[in-house]
C-alpha cells in the first residue's frame, strides 16, 4: 500500500478544481414534443403580423440569425419559408383584415365616403 504524499494530494486537488461542474439546463428535463397545429398557426400569425407592422423584409426568414432566434425560442417550430410567408400567410392576413373592415362597416350607418384628399 502506497502512502500519499503531500505533493500527490496537492496534484489531485488541483485536478479537481480545474474540472468545471457540468451545468444542467431546463431543456434536458423535457423530451422535445411536436407542436400542435394550433400553436404553429398562432406562431405563423404572430410572425406575419410582426413582419407587416414592423415593415420587415420577408427575405429575413432566410437569414440564419433569424432562424437561430426562432429556434432558440421554440426549438420544435420551423419558421415559414419566404414563399409561404410572402404568399399564403400574407394573403390569409389580408383576408382577415378585409373581413374585419367589412364587419366594422356593416355596423355603421349614415357615413359618407369623400374622395377629396
Amino acid at each position: 500500500m502506497e502512502e500519499e504524499t503531500v505533493e500527490d494530494s496537492e496534484e489531485k486537488e488541483e485536478e479537481r478544481s480545474n474540472k468545471k461542474p457540468k451545468q444542467t439546463n431546463v431543456s434536458s428535463f423535457f423530451e422535445p414534443k411536436k407542436l400542435e397545429k394550433g400553436k404553429i398557426k398562432d406562431i405563423n400569425h404572430t410572425i406575419t403580423k410582426t413582419f407587416i407592422i414592423c415593415n420587415i423584409s420577408f427575405s429575413m426568414v432566410k437569414n440564419l440569425w433569424f432562424i437561430n432566434l426562432i429556434k432558440s425560442l421554440q426549438p420544435e417550430y420551423d419558421p415559414p419559408s419566404y414563399h409561404t410567408l410572402s404568399r399564403f400567410l400574407l394573403e390569409a392576413k389580408v383576408v382577415r383584415v378585409n373581413i374585419k373592415i367589412n364587419n366594422e362597416l356593416d355596423k355603421e350607418s349614415n357615413f359618407t365616403i369623400d374622395n377629396n384628399l
